[in-house]
């Protein structure tokens, strides 16, 4: 299910699938994402407004600043209900990231706890975050809380009950 950039709003995030025809280092770790959380969503984004202008801020290998378009084909889109104020909260907040280096160690986190079941819970640091602790962490600083996992995943992103929009395992109405 892809998404329309005109369509998109401040606070609204993106959640990804892997295009087709990814690069094989990339898609390695898209693979191993996808099996190690069970689900189809291996990256997450933020739309926040900058500048007037709507954008999506992410975290790469930094936080970046990316067009709304990026992810049309491959993203999937989730909705929240977000005052004005918490929009340009949650965007200042987003924002203030930009250039920081990716949370690796995030990663090898997710890989223990989830593929090892090792009970290993570390606090979100908000100096090295993932894609997905960065998307939950500026909501956190909005006072919207999407999961309550403690070093969320795209996967718990994808359920959160905040997040509206429809996902690949629900069927469409008949």
């Amino acid at each position: 299910m892809s998404y329309v950039a005109t369509d998109l709003r401040c606070g609204d995030y993106l959640l990804m699938v892997p295009p087709e025809h990814e690069p094989l280092p990339n898609r390695l770790l898209d693979d191993g994402i996808a099996i190690s959380t069970v689900n189809p969503f291996t990256h997450s984004a933020l739309v926040v407004e900058q500048d007037g202008q709507l954008v999506i801020v992410e975290a790469l290998w930094h936080v970046t600043v990316s067009p709304l378009d990026k992810y049309a084909a491959t993203g999937w889109r989730f909705r929240t209900d977000l005052t004005p104020t918490q929009q340009g909260v949650l965007s200042n907040a987003a924002l203030s990231k930009v250039g920081q280096l990716y949370g690796v160690a995030s990663l090898w986190v997710g890989f223990l706890r989830d593929d090892l079941k090792i009970d290993i819970h570390p606090k979100l640091d908000p100096q090295h975050m993932d894609c997905s602790e960065l998307v939950h962490w500026a909501f956190l600083q909005a006072g919207h809380r999407l999961t309550y996992a403690p070093r969320p995943s795209p996967a718990d992103l994808s359920y959160s009950p905040r997040g509206h929009g429809p996902r690949p395992w629900d069927r469409p109405a008949s």
